[in-house]
């Protein structure tokens, strides 16, 4: 499993943020994210899909 992507955004933020100036930023990130079920119904789901943050 992967941390969240909260961590990896601080810290880059943190770096490429001076001052209030360089506001605003617009990023838009997509992930695989795993659903940990026992079940999950075919075709509808799967316990891998692509999560938008």
């Amino acid at each position: 499993m992967r941390p969240t992507s909260e961590t990896i955004f601080c810290d880059f933020f943190k770096k490429r943020l001076n001052s209030y100036r360089d506001l605003p930023l617009l990023y838009n990130q997509w992930v695989n994210v795993m659903r940990w079920e026992k079940r999950t119904r075919p075709f509808l789901r799967t316990a891998e899909f692509y999560w938008q943050e």
